[in-house]
């Protein structure tokens, strides 16, 4: 960010996509422009870039271990986003993350702040994964151990905590005192499901493609579509996804607003075969066609 917390115009922007799985990036910003700076052999000098917002963040981080030197590595990050400053769109956004950092009320928390141990599991007690949220607040996420801790101002607070196949959590108020901890521990029912079946074609010649489809922003595993029919098959909790599929040198398509209720959701996805390429590369015996065949894959 600049001086007047505005995004640079050379700032990496999200969302990124990893394993097939897409994610808001980044998680928080930091000033790193014109910013004055000590630089090599001696005197300062201004400077861009990520090579100044680093610091920044590292600053608020050295503050927060100083204060206490037992925090884990997620609690710290969960601070440095949960009191950043935000800016652009409301909440995590592709572009300022969480916000900009903001050592103040990070500090402050570190400070006066109590602790909520969340535990998170299934009927059966077994931990599972997911987020709680504070109403009016942020939203924290919660690792395959079911649990998480929130560090917050003493004070009163409303959590809701939600998994991916599960009914949310009915709202729960908590208590937390300065110095305190507390414990808030969620036991989620397992939603009811549907199955959605997508039937993947060429746009052109009708013929059955051995697509893969995936719902974006959902811990789901991709399904492959049968070579022979083009038909790929999900269970999937009640809830309205968006789905892309994908085949190889065909366009992608992004189906949005697909509703899973009782019984069986069908669609039929025609894709554009894209124009074939011509790649010529004089490497001189160097492997280099198989990092452009991966990305022409990739596409």
């Amino acid at each position: 960010t600049d001086s007047n917390d505005k995004i640079a115009y050379f700032s990496s922007r999200g969302p990124i996509q990893w394993s097939g799985v897409s994610y808001l990036k980044p998680d928080v910003s930091a000033p790193g422009v014109d910013v004055y700076s000590a630089k090599p052999g001696g005197g300062y000098q201004s400077m861009d870039g990520t090579s100044m917002a680093c610091p920044h963040v590292s600053g608020v981080a050295s503050l927060l271990y100083a204060l206490n030197p037992d925090y884990t590595v997620d609690q710290v990050k969960k601070l440095l986003c949960e009191t950043s400053q935000d800016l652009g769109d409301a909440g995590h956004d592709n572009t300022f993350g969480m916000g900009r950092v903001n050592a103040h009320a990070a500090v402050a928390i570190a400070i006066n702040g109590g602790k909520i141990n969340v535990k998170l599991t299934n009927e059966s007690g077994a931990a599972i994964p997911g987020k709680v949220t504070i109403t009016g607040g942020a939203t924290s996420t919660i690792a395959n151990t079911g649990a998480t801790t929130l560090i917050l101002v003493a004070g009163s607070y409303t959590l809701v905590a939600s998994s991916f196949g599960y009914l949310d959590s009915a709202p729960t108020t908590i208590e937390v005192a300065s110095g305190q901890s507390v414990d808030a521990v969620f036991s989620l029912k397992s939603a009811p499901t549907g199955t959605l079946k997508v039937t993947v074609k060429d746009a052109t010649t009708g013929a059955a493609l051995p697509a893969k489809v995936q719902v974006v922003d959902a811990p789901v595993t991709e399904a492959v579509a049968d070579p022979a029919t083009g038909l790929a098959s999900l269970a999937l909790p009640y809830g309205t996804y968006s789905i892309r599929v994908r085949a190889f040198a065909h366009e992608p398509k992004l189906i949005e607003g697909v509703k899973i209720d009782a019984g069986e959701v069908v669609i039929d996805a025609s894709l554009t075969h894209l124009p074939d390429i011509l790649l010529y590369d004089n490497d001189q015996g160097k492997p280099y066609e198989s990092f452009y065949k991966a990305a022409l894959t990739g596409l």
